[in-house]
């Protein structure tokens, strides 16, 4: 049987009829032709300018760009050219010139991924599918600590938040990374990682301002402790009042908090170097859920803040034993708290990796290590999603082993490796990689990949309880009752498994042109289903309504492939343009027949089939930057969310070397447009354009 009554549809049904309207559909296509053409004016202008006038700012080197050293690929320092992998790089100028104010923002500029904004606190973050506001396939760090959570196998970008000026660079992978970094490495590995202490010497204070009431405040400052040690600690405010619905109705989406935090770095000598790191934070972030209701109208929702507490601890020690060989031993320390009246749980987490590299021959690499990582959390049985147990404590055992085999010196290069880890939920997996890097040219770079990669199960797919949707009576039989779905965690839940095809061709065709072209194609198995007791129980008196109890299950099997394009091009020292395109598919070849449209199930159409992103950094006078951005997304045909094009436009003026003016805007060409839905509400944020300014003093 189909079935498609899910609470979201129901609840967007019953708010239609209540309202006597319909959800308006936005037109973002109205005058921005003529915007567009306008913009590319403005950038041959500029492009015309800065060629001929002079600057002290810093160029924009392609061959910088190409030569950058990147770590996430391979766990080891290597070109970013020679990487057997389609891995992306957003450098500390780039989010500078972005006007990004924070981390989902940031990554919009990555070709594969799909940024979805839901409101002023909640996002819809994945590489090559399956996105979600619990996106589950996607491991995301910040030096080297995970901030993963098992709860429900996703992110909480609500409280993942850096001073901005502090990022070194985000490395991102699209396509599995779980040979290096284990279970749930699926569609891709983002990696955050800060300046050392050394880069932020001295005193940075910052203060902006966002139409629509964003206001970011944060302080920053770098010291020396003697000749081998720095530190720097830092604080940040922000606060976000929220947007509005289509109708005008606030979305009740207010966010605020505040963080400090603190690095050191110890080179004690040339060999051996420690890192350390924490951070605190503490906020609110307001929701809004769908409710259920027993009578007439069925479905209402409700607002509630979550409190939000944490605060994490991470160290580092780094020792070069020879010159072919050293260690590293990592340490990190999580808690998190976060109350509202759907859940309430509070998680401590203790991980310790040990990476042993070493190079037998000048032609071998071998990388391996070991890790353990021990999980505590306590959730509270009175809310409205419930997990049986309430408390529990899990432990993870992990070891990888990877070479890298150079056939031909400089020309070409296989590289073998796999995961091994045991968790409390499936017991034992595997997870091997294997990867070919040709280069028969100093300006050709081929590669392909075969890997397999797992999503372990969350706990709430073992252990939730939760009247997750209804079917209303019939109005026609006047003995048909309420149905309310009752959602099941199931321990007989498994794994889900993906094996990846891959292939990558980078050219440079000039000394400043580039290109980065990716194909892949994803086989998936054991996703994410729902199965259904085959009769219902009656229950409540009065008045009496029917359960239905679905069940986690793994009866879902889907393919995805497609392409993506990344293209840089410098004509001159003054001027750089980027640009992104993305191709997606999506196909689920076998399924339940009972399915339930949400985002517990997997969905073809909750990720765009095309994406394109276009963005100039141009200095068109000394002091001076201009950055235009243009983003293109396709529509969600799932969520009814129609297509979109934005325009962003940056300025930037330094009046003396230590004092930077900013002033922006963002969406310019989309007076409103809706990005993205959460499974847990019918409600839509509209997305408006805004205006920001901020000021940056460094002293």
């Amino acid at each position: 049987m189909k079935f498609k009554n899910s609470l979201d549809d129901h609840n967007r049904c019953a708010d239609q009829m209540l309202n006597g309207r319909h959800p308006p559909k936005t037109r973002p296509f109205a005058h921005s032709r003529q915007f567009v053409c306008l913009l590319l004016i403005l950038i041959l202008m500029a492009v015309s300018l800065a060629e001929t006038i002079p600057t002290e700012l810093k160029k924009l080197s392609l061959e910088e760009l190409v030569n950058i050293e990147v770590i996430t690929v391979s766990r080891r320092v290597e070109k970013l050219s020679e990487a057997a992998a389609a891995i992306y790089v957003i450098t500390a100028e780039d989010i500078r010139r972005s006007g990004f104010k924070s981390i989902p923002e940031a990554l919009r500029m990555v070709p594969g991924m799909h940024v979805g904004r839901i409101d002023g606190n909640k996002w819809a973050i994945t590489a090559r599918g399956f996105n979600a506001i619990f996106a589950n396939k996607l491991l995301v760090l910040i030096d080297g600590r995970s901030v993963y959570t098992p709860l429900f196998s996703g992110v909480y970008w609500d409280v993942q938040d850096v001073v901005m000026e502090d990022i070194n660079r985000i490395e991102i992978i699209r396509g599995p990374g779980a040979t290096l970094w284990g279970a749930n490495a699926v569609n891709g590995v983002i990696n955050i990682i800060t300046k050392s202490t050394d880069e932020t010497i001295g005193c940075l204070v910052k203060a902006g301002y966002e139409t629509k009431s964003k206001t970011i405040a944060a302080a920053r400052y770098g010291f020396k402790l003697g000749e081998k040690t720095s530190f720097r600690f830092f604080s940040q405010y922000t606060e976000f009042d929220g947007y509005d619905q289509a109708d005008g109705s606030p979305m009740n989406d207010h966010r605020q908090d505040i963080r400090a935090g603190f690095r050191l770095d110890w080179a004690g000598s040339e060999k051996d170097n420690i890192f350390m790191r924490g951070d605190y934070y503490q906020g609110t972030s307001e929701q809004i859920y769908n409710s259920l209701l027993l009578t007439p109208p069925y479905a209402g929702t409700v607002s509630e803040e979550a409190d939000l507490l944490g605060g994490d601890i991470v160290g580092r020690w780094m020792s070069r034993l020879s010159s072919t060989s050293e260690i590293s031993v990592q340490f990190y320390c999580d808690y998190t708290s976060r109350k509202d009246i759907n859940s309430s749980e509070e998680r401590s987490t203790v991980n310790l990796d040990f990476h042993y590299s070493l190079e037998p021959t000048e032609r071998i690499g071998v990388i391996l290590g070991v890790g353990y990582r021990r999980m505590q959390d306590q959730t509270d049985s009175a809310t409205r999603i419930k997990l049986i147990p309430a408390d529990r404590t899990d432990a993870m055992y992990n070891a990888f082993v990877q070479t890298d085999m150079s056939i031909i010196p400089n020309r070409l290069k296989i590289t073998l490796g796999s995961k091994f880890e045991h968790n409390d939920y499936t017991g034992f997996e595997v997870q091997p990689s294997g990867r070919v890097l040709w280069i028969p040219h100093s300006s050709h770079t081929l590669w392909a990949a075969i890997s397999r990669a797992v999503r372990t199960p969350s706990r709430a797919e073992h252990s939730i309880r939760f009247d997750a949707g209804l079917i209303p009576p019939n109005p026609m039989d006047s003995t048909s009752l309420l149905t309310v779905l009752h959602l099941t965690g199931d321990d007989k839940f498994t794994s889900e498994v993906m094996t990846a095809y891959e292939a990558g061709y980078r050219i440079r065709p000039g000394q400043n042109l580039s290109f980065d072209v990716v194909g892949f194609y994803n086989m998936y198995s054991d996703l994410r289903s729902i199965g259904f007791d085959p009769v219902p129980t009656i229950v409540g008196n009065p008045p009496e309504y029917a359960r239905l109890t679905i069940r986690a299950r793994n009866n879902i099997k889907a393919n995805t492939y497609g392409f993506e394009i990344a293209a840089d091009w410098v004509p001159s020292g003054n001027v750089a343009i980027k640009a992104t395109y993305t191709n997606f598919r999506f196909d689920i070849t076998s399924s339940d027949e009972f399915s339930f449209q949400s985002g517990f199930v997997v969905s073809e159409d909750t990720d765009p089939e095309h994406q394109f992103g276009l963005r100039a950094a141009i200095d068109p006078l000394n002091d001076v930057n201009l950055d235009i951005g243009v983003r293109y997304v396709n529509e969600l045909t799932v969520f009814d969310i129609d297509a979109y094009l934005t325009t962003d436009i940056r300025v930037m003026y330094r009046p003396v070397g230590y004092l930077e003016l900013e002033l922006g805007g963002h969406n310019l060409t989309s007076p409103s447009h809706t990005e993205f839905q959460s499974e847990l509400n019918s409600a839509r944020a509209v997305i408006k354009r805004t205006i920001y300014s901020s000021i940056i003093w460094r002293f």
